[in-house]
């Protein structure tokens, strides 16, 4: 078994920029993940709007150049699926598919969001081309143009209300007869002109070349497209990576995990950052921030330790 002082689970800029700051202060530090292209900023093909960097980058380059200063900063990395974890007053270990246990003495855990399951046809190909997770991060590419929301969560109708500040020109497609969504969201929604609210509709497929050009949606037993620029979809949620966690730290019924306002979950010793914190993507650069925030807390925790 590998023993290391600070353990992060979860290599994305979250984990990455952890692993930064975790061995610039001197820790023995390892850094465990997947592989680049399953996470959210990972499967990016442009990183927009993340400081210094041209919007030309791609997430996978994004999160290779962090990667890259952690591991010239003194970390270790690698490259395995971590699939149960362990976590004690003093032992905190996770184990791998591959047969391997490390062990930490504190521990950050990113292991942030996956590709979704199920998804739509034409939707993965055309990932950042048009087809976003998350309106925080690209509503701003949206204005004056036109959107597509898919869902009727409270998420969606938040959706299309950002959307529609920024000046796009959006259609609802509501896979329900109803929208699961506290009702003044429901009513100030209403109250928006032009914005066609389509209720017991489903999208059969994401249309164009390399990037969206339309999709076509199933209402009333007929098929039709609609164009668009884009299409935000909460139709289900982003599945984040916390199943390795079942039975260690506090975790809200959704996965998501539950931390204090420096990052640290139930168990002392351990902090979390990025995706698993919100359950759905969030900017890079907050991903970063938050890793940074935890690799001080696991400093701060360890240095208290020795004293």
């Amino acid at each position: 078994m590998a023993s290391y002082d600070i353990l992060i689970v979860g290599a994305g800029p979250a984990g990455g920029s952890a692993a930064l700051y975790a061995a610039r202060a001197g820790w023995h530090t390892l850094v465990v993940d997947a592989g680049i292209a399953g996470g959210s900023t990972g499967s990016m093909p442009v990183a927009r709007d993340y400081p210094g960097c041209s919007n030309e980058i791609s997430g996978a380059t994004l999160v290779e150049q962090i990667r890259r200063q952690a591991v010239e900063a003194g970390a270790e990395l690698r490259e395995t699926s971590i699939t149960s974890a362990a976590m004690g007053a003093t032992a905190k270990q996770v184990f791998s598919r591959d047969g391997a246990k490390f062990e930490g003495r504190a521990v950050i855990l990113s292991t942030g969001g996956m590709q979704r399951p199920g998804a739509l046809p034409g939707e993965r190909e055309r990932v950042g081309r048009g087809v976003s997770y998350s309106v925080v991060r690209d509503a701003p590419l949206f204005r004056g143009q036109r959107a597509v929301v898919y869902g009727k969560s409270t998420e969606a109708v938040q959706a299309t209300l950002a959307l529609l500040r920024y000046g796009a020109k959006v259609t609802m497609v509501i896979p329900s007869s109803k929208l699961d969504a506290p009702e003044p969201l429901q009513e100030e929604l209403r109250k928006k002109p032009d914005t066609p609210l389509l209720f017991s509709t489903s999208i059969k497929h994401i249309n164009g070349d390399s990037i969206v050009t339309g999709v076509v949606i199933l209402s009333g037993g007929q098929e039709k497209e609609v164009p668009t620029e884009g299409i935000f979809l909460y139709h289900h949620g982003h599945k984040i990576d916390t199943q390795y966690l079942a039975g260690t730290v506090d975790c809200s019924p959704d996965g998501t995990v539950l931390v204090g306002p420096q990052l640290e979950t139930s168990i002392p010793g351990v902090f979390a950052a990025g995706d698993i914190l919100t359950g759905e993507p969030q900017l890079p650069v907050i991903c970063a921030a938050q890793g940074v925030m935890a690799a001080l807390g696991a400093d701060k925790y360890l240095r208290n330790a020795t004293q």
